[in-house]
């Protein structure tokens, strides 16, 4: 890249070369915008004085930040973008016989992300497992990946009154698009059945 020469002063009479424009007029202008341009994006920043730099357009969703020991003082750095958040309710009672997870209706959010992204599903509720021979499972389920029983359970050998319960599971990883967030019930004998009630969930990405 040609360099900056700064411009003489030039007097009445002074003789001007087409070596001095060449120098002082025409190089200048390649030596800063838009010459210096190359692609979309690009920065035209100090080096020093009278000195100018390109710094190239970043990859998406990166931000500028200053760094002294870079030769233009800044760089592109990863940038962590505000949070999209989601809330479902499922406040009437939900109640299924299937030992199998199945959907609990209204706990259900749909987040659209731009990028690879943490995927941070919350819950809380009540819970009642009304056969003292059996239990009460509930999970999370992030893009169909389920967290397992060894998260929410009540069992009912400790009560069959209803009990209060509070829930996060996560996911990294999660690949850019929409992201679906559910809480799914079972119970763990069909003859009993298991029940939620006053469910609120939020779902929360964070771009990786």
């Amino acid at each position: 890249m040609t360099a900056y020469t700064p411009v003489p002063t030039v007097n009445t009479g002074d003789l001007w070369t087409a070596a001095n424009h060449n120098t002082y007029i025409r190089d200048n202008f390649a030596a800063g915008v838009p010459d210096i341009f190359t692609t979309k994006g690009d920065l035209a920043l100090a080096s020093g004085a009278d000195a100018a730099g390109r710094l190239g357009v970043g990859a998406d969703y990166t931000v500028l930040g200053a760094l002294a020991s870079e030769t233009l003082g800044l760089k592109w750095l990863p940038s962590y973008r505000a949070l999209i958040p989601g809330v479902a309710s499922a406040l009437a009672q939900f109640e299924t016989t299937s030992i199998t997870y199945v959907d609990i209706t209204g706990a259900s959010i749909s987040l659209v992300v731009e990028r690879t992204s943490t995927i941070f599903l919350m819950a809380s509720g009540i819970l009642k497992a009304d056969n003292t021979s059996y239990a009460t499972y509930l999970q999370g389920v992030i893009n169909g990946i389920g967290a397992g029983d060894g998260q929410i359970r009540k069992d009912g050998s400790d009560g069959t009154a209803w009990s209060p319960f509070g829930y996060t599971f996560y996911k990294t990883g999660v690949a850019a698009g929409t992201i679906v967030c559910k809480l799914q019930l079972r119970t763990s004998d069909a003859v009993m059945t298991a029940r939620t009630f006053g469910v609120v969930m939020v779902a929360l990405a964070i771009s990786e």
